[in-house]
């Protein structure tokens, strides 16, 4: 992707501190590549569901990290507007819209939220559902990089659309 410009300055510093985190319990310093993923999904698999203070803290920080990792790889746009940042949302390609930190916190907790469900154009529903209609394991589907290739047959499937 080319240069997208600077993440706002709130998910900057939540990311930079997913990125601590991890670097202090693995010895790995993330990137913001895809190929970081899969060692933050190693990182919330150890996080105790249990604590929700934890989950909350962790989710956060990690969201905004998994966020910028969407954003410089399929471009999109940050909106920062809600007061906190399970509310932020992040658009990408033709429509694809989602919360980051909802996406994290499901990896952390391997459940559905109402929060990170994404969201695409009525009119591309079919096809994106055509698209995701494979099986795929618990440990993928709740894995942020496993979420990050949903995501790009999304963008794929939207951006096709708007070609034809």
């Amino acid at each position: 992707m080319s240069d997208i410009g600077p993440p706002p300055g709130a998910v900057h510093e939540l990311a930079e501190q997913a990125v601590d985190f991890v670097r202090r319990a693995t010895g790995v310093a993330l990137d913001y590549t895809a190929e970081t993923l899969p060692v933050l999904d190693h990182y919330l698999r150890e996080v105790p569901r249990d604590r929700t203070e934890l989950v909350g803290l962790v989710a956060t920080a990690s969201g905004a990290y998994f966020g910028e990792v969407v954003r410089r790889r399929l471009g999109g746009l940050w909106d920062t507007e809600g007061d906190e940042p399970r509310e932020w949302r992040l658009t990408v390609g033709h429509g694809l819209t989602f919360s980051p930190v909802g996406v994290a916190a499901e990896a952390i907790v391997r459940a559905d939220s109402e929060e990170g469900v994404f969201e695409v154009p009525e009119e591309d529903r079919p096809a994106v559902e055509a698209a995701l209609d494979e099986e795929v394991s618990e440990d993928e589907y709740y894995s942020l990089a496993g979420r990050l290739e949903v995501f790009e047959r999304i963008a794929e499937v939207l951006l096709a659309a708007r070609v034809s």
